[in-house]
């Protein structure tokens, strides 16, 4: 192509700075034009596409080098981040195929989970069917940027094909009793109807998701037994190959904590008084194990589940709380005595960081000698033993763990991962439970598990519950009347391993060949919703929150570097608080007359600058509430509103509704 205008270049300190002007060509291709139109913008794509897409290049000698972008949660569209994100990894790929590289550049969807989920239900759809449209425009929109991705080797992890491994290493984490099935209190969303993590519950025990108040729920949870690599996580952290990631690892040493003691379970008996929703067993963490033969009393604190069925005194009359104690009519059992313990509720004794319990040995700790003088409690001093107490130690700790109660060095903080969720878009729990043979794990060679399918014009279902059909199945062990089990897998077990399974997706034989990782690449977006999430914390943890500040703020290289909302010179305490996009979507509540009639999306700028007739005006022309109301007066309104909030407007009409109406 000919120019018959020059384009103007100057280099400042090494950098190249472009001055555009407007250029016009000879008919060479015939592409430009004074006025750069749309049409003329698209044949300068369809020209360059050919030359600049994926081509699969004979294998050279060279070194093999993989580029991983984390893969993107089929939303419907891509947005700026992501074009950011998958941008700088096609330019690493193209980089290292120019130096002679082989290189692995893939790409797939993180396609289950609760917000797909929602969204069938809301668009009487299947999940599968949202899913994979929404994965369709996007492969498209990844298409038209050109990027090299290796889409020979596309996952999705909705995929049976997929999922089928993910219950495979389920499965081999459940016959090493890595994976394991106990009771226990959870965070439960009534409206979702799932379990959620403590981080996606606010201050006020309100679901971050729904808005519904979250309920304490006595449920049978499924856990990965993260606390058995507590001890090689931890001194894993002071590798030399990580001496660059220092800040990081700050923090993932205060998250796992030095495992200085272990957790272990211990039956427990209760009362008649006692309500029925209390677990059959308490996890106590101890780090003087080596005595655990002597403890004579457990404490807990007034936070803790046993302390829901007892009085407790009175402490909004004074600043300080009054020291107190009082023994619950239930006890603990210790396995390695078979002798009942008594538990005391109290808040005389320090606890252990990030626990509800203290585990009381008189003989061989002085705050437990001082409690038990407190409470007049008897006990014999252990006998002077010149004997190896680490060596002690560990015969506990290892006839703990061959009795499966726990006896894994961990910090009192870390907790085995709770990875089962009660709703049906997710990998189904390859395990069958019988009443003669207990739970049996599903065969290999009858996997995948694969969820049941669904009406595409009519999707209701809530969990795995609601297809009997599916549920109720054969014992492989007996062969006798079971049921499958009905909960699915947290998200992050699919996403745990994807970046294996890139290196040979069409494997039918084993999980993954195995490949080193040179290159990973993650968005701004990931740095932003950290930062937010560390400001979020610091009023109700601000020490904590300091100190995670302080290791982001350290950190070599920000992506979100230049976003103005943050200042990393000052301290997590003065930053500005995180705001919600002026275009995102909050929910206008419509009660009348004490009914919720319906959630209508409003932007949040439109939201924030609403009056109270603005508010009304707009909820009483919304479907549903013509339906309810019709033309009955209204007699009175109210709006509440707070910037970057849900918003709730009531209205009080001269109408009495039906019971019909009501559940309609």
């Amino acid at each position: 192509m000919r120019y018959t205008r020059r384009i103007l270049k100057s280099s400042i300190d090494g950098h190249f700075q472009r001055i555009f002007v407007r250029c016009y060509a000879s008919s060479g291709l015939g592409l430009w034009d004074e006025i750069l139109t749309n049409e003329i913008r698209r044949s300068i794509e369809r020209y360059w596409k050919s030359k600049i897409s994926p081509q699969v290049p004979a294998k050279t000698d060279g070194k093999n080098h993989y580029v991983l972008s984390m893969f993107p949660y089929p939303s419907g569209a891509l947005h700026m981040g992501h074009v950011r994100v998958y941008s700088i990894s096609d330019s690493v790929s193209r980089f290292h195929k120019m130096r002679g590289k082989n290189v692995l550049h893939p790409m797939g969807w993180d396609a289950f989970g609760l917000p797909a989920e929602n969204a069938a239900l809301e668009r009487k759809v299947s999940p599968v069917t949202w899913t994979i449209s929404n994965i369709n425009k996007m492969k498209s929109q990844l298409t038209q940027m050109g990027c090299d991705f290796h889409w020979d080797r596309e996952i999705k992890t909705c995929d049976p094909d997929y999922y089928k491994w993910t219950q495979v290493l389920f499965l081999k984490l459940y016959k090493k009793s890595l994976a394991y099935q106990k009771e226990s209190f959870v965070n439960w969303d009534p409206v979702d109807k799932t379990v959620l993590a403590d981080e996606q519950v606010d201050q006020n025990g309100i679901s971050w998701r729904s808005g519904a108040r979250v309920e304490k729920k006595l449920l049978k949870q499924w856990f990965i037994r993260t606390t058995a690599f507590a001890s090689s996580l931890y001194s894993g952290l002071d590798s030399p190959m990580l001496k660059e990631w220092r800040d990081v690892i700050k923090i993932q040493k205060h998250w796992i904590g030095p495992p200085t003691g272990t957790s272990l379970d211990f039956p427990l008996i209760s009362s008649a008084s006692v309500s029925s929703e209390t677990p059959r067993i308490i996890s106590l963490w101890t780090d003087i194990p080596e005595h655990i033969h002597h403890v004579k009393f457990i404490a807990v604190s007034k936070d803790n589940f046993l302390s829901k069925s007892s009085q407790l005194p009175d402490e909004s009359s004074s600043s300080k709380a009054e020291p107190f104690w009082k023994l619950l009519d239930t006890k603990v059992v210790n396995p390695f005595t078979s002798e009942e313990i008594p538990i005391f509720l109290t808040n005389i004794v320090e606890f252990p960081r990030a626990r509800d319990n203290f585990v009381g040995i008189p003989g061989a700790c002085q705050a437990s000698r001082e409690f038990a003088t407190i409470v007049k409690l008897d006990y014999p001093p252990i006998p002077e033993d010149s004997g190896d107490q680490e060596k002690k130690r560990e015969e506990v700790m290892a006839e703990a763990r061959k009795m499966g109660i726990g006896g894994y060095s961990v910090s009192s903080n870390l907790r085995d991962w709770l990875v089962s969720r009660q709703r049906y878009w997710g990998t189904p729990i390859p395990i069958i439970h019988c009443k003669k043979c207990g739970a049996v794990p599903v065969p290999e060679d009858d996997l995948p598990v694969v969820l049941p399918e669904v009406d595409n014009e009519k999707f209701e279902f809530q969990s795995l519950k609601d297809s009997p059909l599916w549920l109720n199945t054969a014992c492989p062990t007996c062969k006798g009347p079971a049921h499958r089990e009905s909960d699915t897998m947290d998200t992050f077990v699919d996403s745990s391993w994807y970046f294996l399974r890139y290196t040979d997706p069409h494997n039918r034989q084993e999980m993954f060949s195995r490949v080193q990782l040179d290159c990973v690449a993650h968005s701004r977006e990931y740095e932003r919703a950290l930062a937010a999430q560390i400001i979020m914390l610091a009023p109700m943890a601000p020490q904590f929150a300091s100190e995670l500040w302080s290791g982001f703020c350290s950190a070599k290289y920000h992506l979100a570097g230049d976003d103005e909302t943050l200042n990393i010179d000052k301290d997590v305490l003065e930053q500005q608080w995180p705001e919600i996009d002026p275009e995102y979507e909050l929910d206008l509540s419509i009660i009348v007359n004490g009914h919720s009639l319906e959630k209508i999306k409003v932007r949040r700028k439109i939201l924030d600058n609403l009056t109270a007739e603005e508010a009304a005006r707009l909820a009483s022309e919304s479907p549903q509430y013509r339906v309810f109301a019709g033309d009955a007066p209204i007699d009175s309104f109210r709006f509440h509103s707070e910037s970057g909030c849900d918003g709730r407007i009531y209205f009080s009409i001269d109408k009495k509704f039906s019971k019909a109406e009501i559940t309609a």
